[in-house]
Formats: C-alpha cells, structure tokens, sequence
C-alpha cells in the first residue's frame, strides 16, 4: 500500500503506507503507531456529511529515518487518504491548496 507525501518544494510524492505493518483498527491507535498525536491539531470541513474535510494531526516522534511533523487525514465523499507533510512551512502550504476547497463545498452544501 502506498500513502501520500506533500512539501513545498518537492510537490506530491507517492509513499510507503506508515501503517502498513500496524495490527490496529482504530484510527488513534494507527496515529499512536505511527507517532503521532490522535488529537486533532486542525480540523477543517463538514466530517459529518463525509463530502470534504481535512484533519492534520501533529508527530511527537519520528518514523524511520525521515522525521514528518505532520500527518493530514483528508476525506473525500467516504474515502479517507493520508498525507505526510515534513515542516510548518509545508504544513502552510498544503493548507493553501486544501482549505478553499473544504470552504467552497461546505458553502455549497448549504446553499443547496
């Protein structure tokens, strides 16, 4: 399985699963596997309706030998991705492209 990897300056990159080898079910524990916090640090969009939402998730380790700081659950009309960012500036970054989408469909979904 593979995961996503964002930063600014390398763009998108495909990625070994982080929770490949994890035997956990629950989504806190496969965030605790994998190093980071199961509380969400930003949440953005409507997790309700499943349509678009972002929540980033910040790391209190490292994985291997790359250390990623943040760890972004996107969800999109049901399916979920993972995406890995290394640093804040990239973090800001990745905000940038995902944020106005999220705004603009929850906008949507109310007007209609």
């Amino acid at each position: 399985m593979s995961m996503w990897s964002f930063s600014s300056s390398g763009g998108w990159h495909c990625i070994d699963d982080l929770f490949e080898n994890c035997k956990e079910d629950g989504l806190d524990e496969m965030l605790n596997f994998a190093g980071f916090s199961s509380t969400t640090a930003i949440s953005v969009g409507d997790g309700d309706s499943g349509s678009f939402y972002v929540h980033v998730y910040r790391s209190y380790g490292s994985y291997g030998e790359t250390k990623y700081e943040f760890l972004s659950c996107i969800e999109i009309g049901g399916t979920v991705d993972f995406v890995v960012i290394p640093s804040l500036p990239d973090l800001l970054d990745f905000l940038r492209q995902t944020i106005p989408l999220s705004i603009s469909i929850n906008d949507w979904r109310i007007q209609h």
